[in-house]
């Protein structure tokens, strides 16, 4: 009997030991299959979900992905390398090794960076000064205002998150103004390094070091290199952005009080040109005249009609930095407004708006870059009142095309023939069959909310890869364009700050959703802040112009690339399998993108 129970035992052990890997890669793997999406806001992502908070420890393998391994144990502090698609985590040992080296490359008109993370595993280091040395080529110096660094701030989550995230706790998120700074012993803290290359930079290879300077410690030099490659991004990019910057938030954090007040207008620029300096452009409030009961700044109305100067001004401070749609006119959403109807005057007073602006805009040539938004996120029980909405525009001028958000997908094809633009949520794409508006001639955007929460998603507590992998998906699916519905909606409790006291000096709170309706923060001196999930999300609006460059370049490129080429285009796995299964690993992105750029340079 001893064989025979040796034997069962054996099978018994190897059942097992299958199970704990097949186990083991559910965990650790992303999902082979498309989330299913309810009406229900919801936790999805491709790791499982938690029933109870997750602890201050980490357990995720995302937790040093991008870092090398091995930091010498004898090391007072170090250096080490990350790419900007890793959060890294000041709380968290540092798992890389030292370096001296550190290679950045990009094409003309780009921005990308790295992450140089200081580790001081043994002892505290203090007023750390950063300095970066001229970047030459062989004939050739880099600008000194093309190279910039930022230190890498963290803001703290609470509690029991409303959906999975793999650390409650300290976030790195806002990129703090360039100065001195100390590292507690144990801890480390990243540096954001950004090179940004202008239309006309020389191609080449650039050298040059960054030399940081501790008070008490032996300084560390990097040997950087830039490579600059020989193709240019186009300034206003193919992929359509837009967003909304209200400026009510911007002035209360101010103390502002209007937008006439002194310094209001250099104000909003400022924030508005870091929108636009990360390829989201503004537009739905730059140029939008009418959002609610009658015509708002900057347009205003006069006793012989209407006032575009401000509207014009603004418009073109966009247009010249590669703003490509915007918003002339929002019909409001009725249930918000808590109006029962559209009055008879609200709509003779919108006609008359969208009639006056229609004409001016098609003087100045913009009347293509346009856009009338319809009842944001309408629910069924108003679908009847959108297709009045739209009547009512075409009515107007037959040409003005009219954008249409839906937070409830079967919308799309209950209101087809109602839209020209179909505004859907990412994780909503195939359940509201927008690919069949978009086989009709419509044109489709995406947008990330609150609502739904699946990845991907541009919460501070999702993975950094959410924000860039975006531009490959659009990409992927042949969306037209891209929306988010705020980046400076900080919240009341920001804005107001405490004890007569705001952020930095008070800690930033972040809601239940961390981070949803803003992507920068406000800085002192009146200056934005741009942060890891900004930077990300640019980067993908750029690599989603690799592509486009890229099929642009396929009649000149040999067979064998050719067939290279059209594979990349395409877009697959490892890299991504649908819209919401893509590849969490910054290495496989990175490595598609100079794969792309090998290409673009023959």
């Amino acid at each position: 009997m001893k064989a025979p129970q040796a034997l069962i035992m054996c099978l018994c052990v190897l059942a097992l030991c299958v199970t704990a890997v097949y186990v083991t890669d559910r965990l650790t793997a992303p999902s082979r299959e498309p989330q299913a999406v309810s009406h229900e806001p919801r936790a999805t992502s491709r790791e499982p979900q938690p029933k109870t908070p997750v602890s201050e420890a980490r357990s995720s393998p995302l937790a040093a992905r991008g870092l090398p391994s091995g930091l010498p144990a004898d090391a007072p502090w170090a250096v080490g390398v990350a790419a900007t698609i890793t959060k890294v985590f000041r709380d968290e040992p540092f798992a890389g090794s030292a370096v001296m080296q550190a290679e950045i490359a990009l094409a003309r008109n780009e921005i990308e960076g790295i992450q140089l993370v200081v580790a001081a595993p043994s002892q505290e280091l203090r007023d750390v000064a950063i300095t970066v040395s001229p970047l030459r080529s062989a004939s050739a110096t880099f600008p000194a205002d093309g190279v910039t660094w930022n230190l890498v701030g963290y803001v703290e989550t609470k509690g029991e998150r409303p959906y999975w995230a793999d650390k409650v706790g300290f976030w790195p998120d806002p990129l703090l103004p360039a100065k001195p700074f100390s590292v507690a012993k144990g801890e480390v803290q990243p540096v954001w390094l950004n090179i940004q290359t202008a239309l006309d930079t020389p191609p080449g290879l650039y050298k040059g070091t960054v030399t940081l300077t501790p008070a008490n410690a032996k300084p560390w030099r990097v040997d950087l290199s830039v490579r600059v490659w020989n193709f240019t991004l186009p300034r206003t990019g193919h992929l359509k952005t837009l967003c909304w910057m209200d400026p009510g938030p911007l002035l209360r954090f101010y103390g502002l009080e209007n937008m006439d007040s002194p310094g209001a207008l250099d104000l909003f620029k400022r924030f508005a040109e870091l929108s636009l300096r990360n390829r989201l452009g503004p537009g739905g409030t730059l140029g939008c005249g009418f959002s609610w009961a009658k015509p708002q700044w900057p347009v205003r109305k006069t006793e012989s009609g209407y006032d575009f100067s401000q509207a014009e001004e603004l418009l073109r401070f966009g247009f010249d930095r590669g703003m490509n749609c915007f918003l002339m006119a929002v019909i409001p959403n009725l249930k918000r407004t808590g109006w029962p109807s559209y009055s008879d005057q609200w709509k003779a007073d919108f006609r008359d708006f969208v009639t006056h602006y229609a004409r001016f805009l098609r003087e100045k040539g913009w009347e293509k870059l346009a856009y009338v938004y319809n009842f944001d996120e309408a629910p069924c029980a108003y679908w009847d009142v959108v297709k009045q909405n739209y009547r009512m525009v075409k009515a107007i001028d037959p040409s003005l095309r009219v954008i249409q958000c839906l937070n409830e997908p079967e919308g799309v094809r209950a209101l087809a023939g109602f839209a020209d633009t179909w505004d859907v949520y990412v994780a909503q794409h195939h359940p509201s069959g927008v690919a069949e508006r978009m086989a009709a001639g419509d044109e489709a955007w995406w947008a990330v909310c609150l609502y739904p929460k699946e990845r991907p998603n541009l919460f501070v507590d999702y993975p950094a890869i959410d924000a860039r992998i975006l531009g490959w998906l659009a990409w992927m699916h042949g969306i037209s364009g891209f929306e988010y519905w705020s980046t400076i909606s900080w919240g009341d409790e920001n804005v107001k700050g405490s004890d007569g006291r705001k952020w930095p000096d008070t800690p930033w709170k972040l809601a239940k959703f961390a981070g949803d309706g803003y992507l920068c923060y406000p800085g002192p001196d009146h200056k934005p802040l741009s942060s890891v999930r900004f930077e990300n999300l640019r980067d993908g609006f750029e690599d989603y112009e690799y592509l486009w460059l890229l099929r642009d370049k396929l009649p000149s490129l040999s067979a064998a690339d050719r067939a290279e080429a059209e594979k990349l285009l395409q877009v697959e796995a490892p890299l991504a399998e649908s819209n919401v299964v893509y590849t969490d690993d910054p290495a496989v992105l990175l490595e598609h993108r100079a794969t792309i750029a090998r290409l673009l340079e023959k």
